[in-house]
């Protein structure tokens, strides 16, 4: 039970295939364990419904790790983009590679700055489909937004 780990710093649900369901509980139990604060969830099955579970955890979380996870999208992104907003969010790396992030995601996530200066690292490759190309134009204002939070 993770509620009782106490020595529990980061939790690695990697290739579980786990789905937005999953997502409620596991929420629950990361926020009973506030030691907690690396949560990687990489290649599993989680969208947009997923995403909005794990919302709460934005402000327990140092890094939470989603690639691979390619239901998330530009939807799973804005809402992200919209709970980094939250002055008490705590992320500084995100991982979203191979997640289906394009355009509308990724300026979603631009507008979190200046607004939100824990972000340091975000990761939004993607190779499955040029039909999620960011704009060369977003990256480099994401690159230097991102700087600014390093100074």
């Amino acid at each position: 039970n993770v509620k009782y780990a106490k020595y529990l710093i980061e939790l690695s649900l990697t290739g579980n295939t786990l789905g937005n369901s999953d997502m409620i509980e596991l929420t629950k139990a990361v926020k009973d364990n506030t030691n907690i604060t690396k949560l990687t969830l990489v290649d599993n099955m989680i969208g947009n419904d997923g995403v909005k579970a794990l919302i709460p955890l934005v402000t327990q979380l140092t890094e939470l790790g989603l690639g691979l996870n390619w239901r998330i999208g530009d939807t799973g992104a804005i809402l992200l983009a919209e709970a980094l907003k939250h002055p008490n969010a705590t992320v500084e790396n995100l991982r979203l590679f191979n997640c289906n992030v394009g355009t509308e995601g990724a300026k979603a996530l631009l507008s979190i700055f200046p607004q939100n200066k824990r972000l340091k690292h975000l990761s939004l490759k993607n190779t499955r489909g040029a039909h999620t190309t960011i704009p060369k134009e977003t990256i480099q204002q994401l690159k230097a937004a991102i700087r600014t939070n390093w100074k």
